[in-house]
């Protein structure tokens, strides 16, 4: 495993800000595990020999895998919504264990419909998060907020402006900014096929080269890397991803394991898991509707619901 130079933090966007905010917490100083889950850790289903994991029919290996990757970020490129489900974990001795999963139809235009659930931080659980690509909804099981809402609501509306700078919801861009690494894998191997969304999928993994994949992105898709993923000061020991592609060479699964260490506060080290997985490109999308009004309060109204909301939950 190549070791290169990163900063001394990491950064997702791939789900939302609460993990920005644990990742200040744990800066500097943090010894990690990654988690086990198949999407993670680039899919238990997987079958080396084309059979288990309900991959059969998946694609041969192209020749020219390079031209494959590209393909598979075109594609993403171009798409303008998906069903997708991201996560990002992290373990800490200074904070514990994290972990945010999010699931749902999102779009470039900032219409989505999701949910999912935190663990680890604070007293926060469930999450459901939509936008009509105008206004946002946001409720929790958390009872930090529940206690500070009137009676019989559950909403809280805002601006999906404000949820989405804020870093609570990293939107379309936040979840596929970091597709083009998919240039700098090196030693590259098919580890075998499996099935995403009813579709075969053939399973690549690779060593990954940060600055080839720097060197090689656009001026707009450096931007997107750089926000994605960071570790100011401190060195990967190991980069590794995993990429599932179906047979249009579509993206429909990466996941990535970072460890660092060395260049962090008192020698610590730090893990982290990063993936996503795509049930479908460009689904239907019908923008949800308001909740009640009476279940729904303004943020502007209980501005004291923002650093709950907005600081990560």
């Amino acid at each position: 495993m190549p070791e290169m130079p990163f900063p001394a933090r990491t950064r997702s966007r791939l789900a939302a800000g609460a993990v920005v905010l644990l990742v200040a917490l744990v800066a500097g100083a943090c010894a990690s595990e990654a988690d086990d889950d198949p999407l993670t850790s680039g899919g238990d289903g997987a079958s080396a020999d084309g059979g288990g994991g309900g991959g059969g029919g998946a694609a041969d290996v192209p020749e020219d895998l390079d031209a494959a990757f590209e393909e598979a970020i075109a594609a993403v490129d171009e798409a303008d919504a998906a069903d997708v489900r991201a996560e990002v974990a992290l373990e800490s001795s200074l904070v514990g264990a994290f972990g945010i999963t999010v699931d749902g139809v999102m779009t470039r235009d900032d219409v989505f419909d999701v949910t999912g659930s935190i663990d680890g931080f604070g007293d926060a659980g469930e999450i459901e998060m939509r936008s009509d690509g105008e206004h946002a909804w946001v409720r929790t099981d958390s009872g930090d907020v529940g206690s500070l809402l009137p009676e019989g609501v559950t909403w809280v509306e805002m601006p999906v402006g404000t949820l989405i700078d804020q870093g609570v919801y990293g939107g379309f861009a936040g979840t596929f900014d970091i597709v083009p690494v998919l240039r700098g894998l090196v030693d590259v191997e098919p580890v075998g096929t499996d099935e995403i969304g009813g579709d075969p999928v053939r399973v690549y993994e690779g060593d990954v080269d940060w600055q080839a994949a720097l060197d090689a992105a656009s001026e707009d898709e450096l931007g997107g890397l750089t926000e994605s993923l960071s570790l100011d000061g401190a060195e990967a020991e190991e980069f590794v991803v995993t990429a599932a592609l179906d047979a249009e060479n579509r993206l429909r699964r990466l996941a990535m394991e970072v460890v660092a260490g060395g260049g962090l506060t008192g020698g610590a080290g730090l893990e982290a898991a990063l993936g996503f997985e795509v049930a479908e490109y460009d689904p239907e999308v019908v923008p949800p509707e308001a909740p009640p009004e009476d279940e729904t309060v303004s943020l502007d109204d209980m501005p004291e619901l923002g650093g709950l909301l907005l600081g990560g939950l």
